[in-house]
């Protein structure tokens, strides 16, 4: 197997074998075969070069795309992050507009509370004088109930006060 391969690669090349499969026979190449390799690797190497040079390319392309990834992903994850934030921005936002609203709640009815209380403050007070007097005044006109003693006369006896005393 191995002289078949060397077979076809001497052949291909246009040298023959020696003895044996052992090598080329000491013979003069045909010159425009001899250009013709050399032609053929003068456009390899340049081939080569160019695909080097195409590698290096693509490997720094790699490098700026693999840059690109990891920025992307950077700002992908910052994007839910804000989108999170602005997601619990605007919850917080509710919050403080309920907050608010329960606050002026609370305090128009504090205001109420404290209305009421002095609606009923002002009310003992009006009343306070009206319970004094109520109390000092003596019934009309004696304190001592029917048939007095004195009924029968014509005057009340002295420092009873009401009609006709002192008479």
């Amino acid at each position: 197997m191995a002289g078949a391969v060397s077979c076809l690669f001497w052949c291909q090349a246009g040298l023959s074998q020696g003895r044996h499969g052992r090598g080329p026979r000491h013979s003069i190449p045909d010159p425009d075969k001899v250009e013709k390799l050399k032609a053929d690797l003068k456009e390899q190497q340049e081939e080569v070069a160019t695909l080097e040079t195409e590698l290096k390319d693509a490997q720094d392309r790699q490098v700026d795309f693999d840059l690109f990834q990891a920025a992307h992903q950077e700002l992908s994850a910052k994007f839910e992050k804000l989108k999170s934030q602005k997601a619990n921005s605007e919850a917080t936002a509710a919050l403080d507009n309920s907050i608010a609203s329960l606050d002026a709640r609370l305090a128009r009815g504090q205001d109420l509370l404290y209305a009421v209380s002095d609606f009923w403050r002002r009310k003992a007070e009006a009343e306070k004088p009206r319970r004094k007097s109520a109390r000092s005044k003596p019934r009309w006109p004696f304190t001592t109930p029917w048939p007095r003693p004195w009924h029968r006369t014509a005057y009340p006896p002295a420092g009873c006060r009401g009609p006709g005393a002192g008479q």
